[in-house]
């Protein structure tokens, strides 16, 4: 007698419960697992349903991941976190991002110098794109690869975002100018060799 029982969830409809002998196993949402359904009903043992669930989630992260990164390009903290969200467990999770980035599809080196010229390039200094990478989960390793890159191309950028700016910028007295400068995240030393001077 098959021992597994499917349920919608009263709160939201979108979540799938899985039981067997009335005991809650796994939960899911219903558009990931919806064409798997008979596969998993077709399990006669608790053992059996474990390894097909675990078989389907890994199909169907893959697929998510596919789907999402065909969107946008991700780090892969942040595509993990997104398959996360959609009821992937951990572990799948994390075993889906590794796949990815050993066949190419995601290459957080590559994400992470594009995003830190993208920001650059709109007037943000080192400090902010150091706190948004954390913030993005990127990891300690990656940040610090990127370091040399950053410092490298700060002045640079300050330079550029200054003489964009400088018809209004320049009318503002030195202190405000940087203190202006610094909540865009720019270093002190960095303020302090483009334009020669600081806080007193």
């Amino acid at each position: 007698m098959n021992k597994l029982r499917i349920e919608s969830d009263e709160q939201n409809p979108l979540l799938l419960h899985f039981y067997w002998d009335d005991d809650w196993v796994k939960s899911a949402y219903k558009s990931l697992f919806i064409n798997y359904l008979k596969a998993l009903q077709a399990c006669v043992e608790k053992e059996e349903f474990l390894a097909k669930f675990q078989e389907i989630e890994a199909r169907v992260a893959r697929k998510e991941g596919l789907r999402l990164l065909a969107r946008k390009g991700y780090f892969g903290s942040e595509l993990k976190q997104k398959l996360i969200l959609k009821g992937i467990s951990d572990d799948t999770a994390d075993q889906v991002v590794q796949h990815f980035e050993q066949k190419g599809y995601i290459h957080d080196g590559n994400r992470g110098e594009s995003i830190v010229r993208r920001e650059l390039k709109k007037g943000h200094g080192s400090q902010y794109i150091f706190q948004m990478l954390k913030h993005k989960k990127v990891s300690s390793d990656e940040i610090a690869k990127l370091r040399p890159l950053i410092e490298k191309e700060e002045k640079q950028c300050l330079y550029a975002y200054l003489q964009k700016h400088s018809s209004a910028l320049l009318r503002q007295d030195r202190r405000k100018l940087v203190t202006k400068l610094l909540r865009r995240g720019y270093s002190h030393e960095s303020i302090l060799d483009v334009i020669g001077f600081g806080i007193n």
